[in-house]
């Protein structure tokens, strides 16, 4: 990552209209490195600004900082949208000229009264109707006019980028002012929408790149977290909400455009890595344009005012428990969203349900399936049949294939208990069992099974850490329906699951663990049908190695069976 921050201080000094040429020389070089896989486009600048702003190294921010007032001091004609809220400025001759169609015949190109206009629109939305704070002045109070400027990003196929010009003294926390870029050159940009015409799709692409773009000077009004230390090491925990959330105010401010859609197979292709992992490389930092689903979940489910209300308590926490922080005063967590977001993401593509979910989610990819192995009459339901993990805020969603008819049961276990560890099934006929961890089902016909293995925020702060969980299952005996199961039945200490887990238990049962000799060592009452227990006695103390009874009672119903611990 070195060679990017030298770099950036290399096109810190090049003239402005070279700003895409040596973007794209960038992009070229990680390319030939191998760091980045090619994406669509990069989108948005602001990823590598904030990378170099807050790199650690002061020379790069001061070069960084210089080229931005090298934008500025140019030779501009100016602008002032409709609101009075945004001044534009722009060349008409040059490389960075802007587009000269006007096909309304007034005197302002038609270029300016888009960006004018997409611009106003971002600001009566967010600041206006969702209550935002405007983008700050020098001195901390509202700024009543905010520059914008225009110049050719097409080379380094940029739709716009918001450049940091200095930290404001008057204000709590990390907060800067900022000024806006947006290209004036949109031609590797394709939309469905705009039918090959180029003048609709400059307008798409203007309205989706002002409200990413000013979204992004709004959230610099706040709190951008900061733990780097030293030469090249910028460690941004918020850079996941930072993008994801700036992209879904495109879907609020312009939702006819749907830029977003491109950037979906970067995330639901890789479901297995945390919401919250800080991007090492460019096809990370696309991925994150991806994970504008969850906000986008949360906006539907909750109004898309959350996104403001998680901004204000990044005042003085990170995203991931602010979100939590916020998402609890409305009696939820961000723990019971997690498992919701499961089925959200799930029904998408040729699943899709638009009234329950995404209204738009049959333009969406499906998350990619791992098929396990098969279960059948014969299996060995007393083994973990399918093993893997999972970071904090990720999934797997796996599908689990019945090949005889029959009742199966299907049962996951994490390495530790917590409401944010389980699993959410999908049964036939759309039934949803959301953080399920027993279930039996009956198969008429062969099938499958198919869920989501759910890591939830079991950790706020470590996205590279994992956790082991482990599936069994099997077929149910026509004989036994109603057996109690447990798993596993030969117990060590380095078993993912930590303990021992009673299955299938009838309401208000009671367990009771012998010794081989017949000694009651421990008895417990529970009145749910799955129940984890650490092998220990009544006094806490470990089991020692040996072969020991259970009995389970309920009323009329009684079971007794047996299970091995070896340390």
């Amino acid at each position: 990552m070195r060679m990017i921050f030298l770099f950036l201080v290399f096109i810190s000094l090049m003239p402005t209209a070279l700003l895409a040429e040596s973007w794209q020389m960038l992009r070229q070089r990680l390319d030939q490195l191998q760091i980045l896989a090619t994406p669509p486009v990069d989108k948005c600048g602001f990823p590598a600004v904030l990378a170099a702003f807050f790199s650690g190294q002061s020379e790069i921010r001061h070069r960084l900082q210089a080229f931005s007032s090298q934008v500025t001091l140019q030779t501009y004609r100016t602008f002032r949208s409709p609101s009075g809220h945004f001044e534009i400025y722009y060349q008409t001759e040059g490389i960075d000229a802007i587009p000269t169609y006007n096909l309304d015949g007034d005197t302002i190109p038609d270029y300016l009264e888009f960006v004018a206009g997409a611009l106003d629109r971002a600001w009566a939305i967010q600041v206006d109707s969702l209550g935002f704070r405007p983008p700050p002045a020098a001195d901390g109070s509202p700024r009543q006019v905010y520059p914008v400027y225009c110049q050719n990003l097409a080379g380094s196929r940029t739709y716009g980028m918001t450049l940091i010009d200095q930290e404001i003294p008057a204000l709590p926390g990390e907060n800067y002012t900022s000024h806006i870029i947006i290209s004036t050159d949109f031609s590797f940009v394709r939309f469905p929408a705009d039918g090959g015409d180029p003048i609709v799709r400059d307008s798409l692409a203007i309205a989706v790149t002002a409200a990413h773009e000013f979204t992004h000077a709004l959230q610099l009004g706040y709190h951008i977290w900061n733990y780097g230390d030293g030469f090249n090491n910028a460690v941004l925990p918020d850079f996941w909400f930072i993008e994801s959330s700036a992209t879904y105010m495109e879907e609020v401010i312009a939702d006819t455009v749907n830029d977003y859609y491109q950037y979906l197979p970067y995330y639901l292709q890789s479901l297995d890595i945390s919401l919250f992992k800080i991007p090492a490389s460019n096809l990370e930092w696309i991925r994150v344009y991806g994970e504008v689903l969850f906000p986008m979940m949360l906006g539907y489910v909750y109004g898309p005012e959350i996104v403001r209300e998680v901004w204000e308590n990044i005042l003085d926490a990170e995203a991931v428990v602010a979100l939590d922080r916020v998402l609890q005063e409305r009696g939820s967590s961000l723990s019971q969203e997690w498992f919701r977001f499961a089925s959200w993401l799930y029904f998408t593509g040729s699943r899709a349900q638009p009234d329950r979910f995404f209204p738009e989610a049959s333009q969406y990819p499906e998350p990619d399936l791992i098929q396990t192995v098969a279960l059948d009459s014969v299996q060995n339901d007393r083994d973990a049949f399918f093993q893997s993990t999972l970071p904090p805020l990720a999934y797997q969603f796996l599908s689990v294939l019945v090949q005889i008819p029959g009742t199966y049961f299907l049962t996951i276990q994490f390495a530790q208990k917590s409401e944010a560890l389980g699993g959410v099934l999908f049964l036939p006929e759309h039934r949803i069992v959301e953080n399920f961890e027993y279930v039996d089902y009956p198969f008429i016909t062969e099938g499958e099974f198919q869920l989501a293995a759910v890591g939830g925020p079991w950790s706020f702060t470590m996205p590279d850490s994992q956790l082991a969980f482990e599936l069994f299952g099997g077929w149910v005996p026509r004989d036994e329906p109603n057996a109690v199961r447990i798993y596993p039945a030969k117990w060590t200490p380095d078993h993912p699951g930590r303990g021992i887990t009673f299955l299938n238990l009838p309401r208000d049962a009671r367990i009771e663990i012998f010794t081989a000799a017949g000694i009651r060592i421990r008895t417990i009452h529970t009145m749910t049908p799955v129940y984890f227990w650490v092998p220990q006695t009544d006094s806490g103390s470990p089991l020692a190695s040996g072969v020991y009874i259970f009995r389970v009672t309920a009323g009329n119903f009684q079971q007794l069976g047996k299970f091995l611990i070896v340390r």
